[in-house]
């Protein structure tokens, strides 16, 4: 349970995270809340490590994190990038159909809330609230990933990076030159001559 007044900010921020998703009335949110518990990790770490926090749920209050996993050659595959707001969780903890090996990285130090997957799945099957809040936010995972898929498919590089910048604009300066390029799908060598282009205004 979360009793320290000073992370009263960090509540109502992860209280406003929740009402982007769906909008939930105060009983709900306070359903969650009295359960969510509090940690701080540093820069470089990786998350769900051991197997009780492969049961976890977090939210990331502070800081930002990337998803990746492996191709048959062992080389990085970047699946998603996560900032201040985001839920992370290891899929394959949640439903054994998802067989994916994940790997996930802090960028920065980071304040994180979670709890567990199990209580999640309960209020899931017993809250109208909660079961909708879960069937909204599935929708929009699915819809992002869609989106991403498509403009992979048929924009160029330079709009992706455009696209980009504008959704998240303070990514240049948060997310390692090479991680941005793998999450675009280019080499860091072409996403330079895009930076480059985009200030001479080409």
């Amino acid at each position: 349970m979360i009793r320290n007044e000073q992370h009263l900010r960090e509540i109502d921020f992860i209280s406003r995270s929740i009402d982007d998703v769906y909008k939930m009335s105060e009983e709900g949110k306070d359903i969650l809340m009295k359960q969510l518990l509090r940690i701080e990790k540093k820069k470089g770490e990786k998350l769900f490590i051991s197997q009780k926090e492969k049961d976890r749920v977090y939210v990331l209050v502070q800081g930002s994190f990337k998803d990746i996993s492996y191709d048959e050659e062992g080389n990085e595959m970047l699946l998603c990038l996560g900032y201040e707001g985001d839920i992370c969780m290891k899929f394959s903890s949640y439903s054994e159909e998802y067989s994916i090996d994940e790997e996930f990285i802090l960028y920065e130090n980071a304040v994180l809330y979670y709890t567990d997957i199990p209580f999640l799945k309960t209020l899931y099957e017993t809250n109208i609230e909660w079961a909708n809040w879960g069937r909204c936010l599935a929708e929009k995972v699915a819809l992002e990933w869609s989106y991403f898929a498509d403009s992979l498919r048929y924009f160029k590089a330079k709009e992706r990076y455009i696209k980009l910048l504008n959704d998240k604009p303070f990514i240049s300066n948060r997310i390692p030159l090479q991680d941005i390029a793998n999450y675009l799908g280019i080499t860091p060598v072409s996403l330079s001559r895009i930076r480059n282009k985009i200030t001479k205004g080409n």
